[in-house]
């Protein structure tokens, strides 16, 4: 940090001490606009720091005396940890009042704060503390004089809390004077105040080129949509393989495309200031970055119902779709035998209703052996790992000529329609999910899916696979990969935690979000997705509830997050996730 303020204090009338930096000295004030920025041009400047706007703020003092602290920057200035002020905002400030330029919760090396003090309050009180005869004891320890401002600063601060708030209130007839005597500065400075103002137009026009990931002017940008948010094509391609969601404002994206209009800002820009020019090597590194693809930028039309379910245990998708094609015309209504819902649409021609033919339909394929058909582990005697996949059974049946038959949301394969038969036989295996009501083949006669690992179980026989652990605990990579190391010290598997947090459940000490609502229990027949949720939140208990003495020293050495279980950070910011634990509860709001 660079210091461009008065270093003398005879002509000073007021100075910042820096809260977050103590060995910085007092920054003295001496004339009525002081700036703070990452423009070399401002009276401190923070050169390295790209959370620091061109300018972002500055402390102006109008012709009646009052002391303002105006905001233009982009991610705002926060005031007494109370008011965040944004860009074009301003707020009259008093002796002791504290505000900061970069504020972030639970990193606190990266924030930058100051404490304003007006220098004759400060003298005021130096006076007061002479007459008062302060304890022989402390003046014999010398205390260094930032700390001993700083304290006496937030004293009178919260003395003066009362006073403010019926100045606060006048705060429209302040800012207008302050904007007449703001101008009346700049017009005063003669030639340095045109180009001061020119300078600010410059460093705006900057800030709204200026890609918020890496803080630097936008090389190669691409937009979002819907949310239409700008990035550098590089710098999205290393966000993108973390999420989905827009780094600015957490919408889920849905395709990506070239902003030609702002690239061709930006060359406008750099041909008026070259010196803002990034270097050829940040250049080519970008664009060794880029990872969008003209399939990105120019998606292939999907059907959006050719499948309603994923056994996928992420909820998000990188895929980016075009808007639905025009709907096709509405099918007649299907007839017995085909089918239930589903029909053949017409074109101009009338057209028949499609014969729904399944593995248990007469005359098919596997009509003759569907009574024995045989996965992994059935026959062979032992089963390996208990996390694999196991085929069932499907029971002995032939589809009569009016059957009406489901499709099954996984593999999209027909199956005949069983769920009025379950209610008087319940031995018959589920075909539909309790919770989403959603129909599914695996446990009737088995899912053929190449990727499924069982889409419809009863909770107890649900085989979630091995592959879940990687996010598994409050969707964190890092609290899963604890787990899971665990697990494997364990010789344990993931069905073995399933059975023991079931257990618990059962006893009533773990619950999971449907318990009360479906009445759930290790027999509620349920999809792939809706026992992966409720398993999440019943594997966070469990890991609640392992010993500290049987896990690393690195892992329990961590201090808990604010947020807790429910910090979103700790799902896209690995750095975050590993230097806090986040198996405990919420402790600020």
């Amino acid at each position: 940090m660079s210091e461009g303020g008065d270093g003398s204090t005879g002509d000073s009338w007021a100075q910042l001490v820096c809260v977050t930096d103590t060995e910085t000295p007092p920054l003295m004030i001496g004339k009525d606009k002081f700036t703070i920025g990452r423009a070399r041009g401002c009276d401190v400047c923070h050169e390295n720091n790209k959370l620091v706007s061109g300018t972002h703020c500055y402390i102006l003092r109008d012709e009646t005396g009052k002391v303002w602290l105006y905001d233009s920057s982009t991610n705002g200035t926060l005031l007494n940890l109370k008011h965040k002020l944004t860009k074009g905002e301003c707020r009259e400030i008093f002796h002791g009042d504290e505000f900061f330029v970069v504020f972030k919760k639970g990193d606190d090396d990266l924030n930058i704060g100051y404490v304003f003090q007006d220098m004759a309050r400060l003298k005021e009180e130096e006076a007061a503390e002479e007459n008062d005869g302060i304890n022989v004891a402390q003046e014999d320890e010398p205390r260094p004089p930032i700390k001993r401002r700083l304290d006496q600063g937030q004293k009178d601060a919260q003395q003066e809390k009362d006073v403010t708030k019926g100045v606060l209130t006048k705060s429209e007839d302040a800012a207008s004077s302050a904007k007449v005597a703001d101008s009346k500065v700049e017009e005063g400075g003669g030639g340095e105040g045109g180009d001061a103002k020119d300078g600010a137009k410059d460093d705006a026009f900057a800030e709204t080129l200026t890609c918020i990931i890496c803080q630097e002017l936008l090389h190669d940008c691409i937009s979002l949509q819907p949310c239409m948010h700008s990035f550098c094509a590089g710098c999205y391609s290393e966000w993108m393989e973390q999420s989905s969601e827009c780094p600015s404002c957490r919408m889920s994206v849905d395709r990506i495309n070239k902003n030609h209009i702002v690239n061709n800002l930006v060359e406008a820009y750099l041909k008026e200031h070259p010196d803002k020019r990034r270097p050829e090597e940040d250049i080519k590194e970008l664009d060794a970055k880029n990872k969008i693809t003209r399939d990105m930028l120019y998606p292939k039309r999907k059907r959006r119902n050719s499948s309603d379910y994923s056994d996928s245990d992420e909820d998000n998708s990188d895929d980016h779709y075009d808007p639905d094609p025009l709907p096709l015309p509405v099918p007649p209504a299907a007839p017995h035998g085909v089918v239930f819902g589903f029909g053949t649409p017409g074109f101009g021609a009338a057209s028949n209703a499609y014969r729904a033919v399944c593995r248990q339909c007469p005359g098919s394929m596997g009509a003759s052996g569907a009574g024995n058909i045989l996965g992994k582990g059935d026959g062979a005697g032992d089963v390996v790992d208990r996390d694999e996949k196991v085929m069932p059974t499907p029971p002995q049946f032939q589809c009569a000529p009016n059957q009406n038959h489901v499709l099954c949301q996984c593999c999209l394969q027909i199956f005949p329609d069983r769920r009025l038969e379950r209610n008087n036989n319940p031995d018959l295996p589920p075909q539909q999910c309790t919770i989403c009501f959603r129909a599914f083949c695996h446990a009737y006669w088995g899912c053929r899916k190449v990727d499924c690992n069982g889409c419809l179980a009863k909770l107890k026989d649900m085989k979630f696979g091995k592959k879940v652990l990687t996010s598994l605990i409050l969707d964190n990579p890092y609290e899963s990969e604890i787990l899971k190391n665990y697990l494997e010290s364990k010789g344990l598997a993931v069905q073995d935690v399933l059975e023991a947090c079931l257990a618990k459940m059962q006893e009533g000490k773990y619950t999971c979000p449907d318990q009360a609502r479906y009445n759930m229990n290790g027999e509620t027949p349920l999809c792939y997705a809706c026992a992966l949720r409720n398993f999440k939140a019943l594997a966070y208990q469990y890991r609640f509830d392992i010993p500290r003495d049987d896990l690393p020293a690195e892992v329990t050495a961590r201090p808990d997050c604010y947020w807790g279980k429910n910090c979103r950070t700790q799902k896209n910011r690995p750095p975050h996730a590993q230097r806090f634990n986040h198996i405990c509860n919420q402790t600020r709001t």
